[in-house]
């Protein structure tokens, strides 16, 4: 009977040391294993990060997407943009006040370009505000498109740099009866299309057709009596015109509404 209860201690103590083995063995991973993700922590905290999510320098007609600016709330606000197109530099502005539009589109000097590159290539980022998103919120902000990469930065001064842009309260806008003067046949095919979608400023339709009319008719010296979507491409689209004459015409557009060039056909 002693030599059973013996051998049954020895397999006991077998087994409890076997145990200890494994715990001891568990241990020391978990050791190891807190003593890497500790290291880990460490390493990251002392990586300089500096370098992370800078603006890629300098800013060229050759990575500049756009530069976007947006002042105001959900029912009074300027959006206005700066854009490369064709070795130029177009400037846009649409006001908005409840429901009335407005949108006036150039191209910038040369004295306005330098300035511009100039701001561009010194400004900032920022880091953006979850208040900015509140509906009916007060919103200032600039952004920045480079290389693909969407950058919030600090708002660059169109008025020092000889860019005159409204307040949205100033602005004198179309009455209701002007803006359905003119229609743009094959204007959902246009809304459909993904450069419409992700213009940097929102411009409705009816502001859109009423700006590319009026430019048009002010280069012409022609009143334009019917506009038909002709073509898309990445950068622009294309429209056939006939004026009250009865000319026909074929006009290149980007998408935030600039009329580049118009071609009697």
């Amino acid at each position: 009977m002693d030599s059973r209860r013996q051998r049954a201690r020895w397999r006991f103590a077998a087994c409890s040391g076997a145990f200890d083995l494994v715990s001891d063995k568990m241990k020391k991973r978990c050791c190891f294993l807190i003593a890497g993700i500790v290291f880990l922590l460490i390493a990251g905290c002392g990586r300089d990060d500096s370098l992370a999510g800078k603006i890629p320098k300098p800013v060229t007609e050759e990575n500049l997407e756009y530069y976007v600016d947006i002042s105001g709330s959900s029912s009074l606000c300027v959006r206005s943009a700066v854009y490369p197109y064709d070795e130029q530099l177009i400037f846009v502005a649409a006001y908005f006040n409840c429901g009335k539009e407005f949108v006036e589109t150039r191209i910038l000097s040369e004295k306005e370009r330098t300035a511009f590159w100039e701001e561009v290539n010194a400004v900032h980022m920022k880091e953006q505000m979850d208040d900015d998103h509140r509906e009916g919120a007060q919103k200032e902000s600039g952004g920045l498109s480079v290389g693909g990469v969407y950058y919030p930065v600090e708002r660059i001064d169109f008025a020092a740099l000889g860019i005159p842009v409204k307040k949205a309260h100033d602005v004198e806008y179309p009455l209701e009866e002007e803006v359905g003067g003119c229609v743009l046949e094959g204007i959902l095919e246009l809304q459909d299309t993904v450069q419409w979608k992700e213009r940097p400023i929102f411009i409705g339709t009816n502001a859109f057709v009423r700006s590319v009319r009026e430019q048009m008719e002010d280069r012409l010296g022609k009143e334009i009596e019917a506009m038909e979507l002709d073509g898309l491409s990445d950068q622009d689209l294309t429209i056939k015109v006939r004026t009250e004459g009865g000319d026909s015409y074929q006009a290149t557009v980007t998408y935030m509404c600039y009329v580049a060039e118009i071609e009697k056909e």
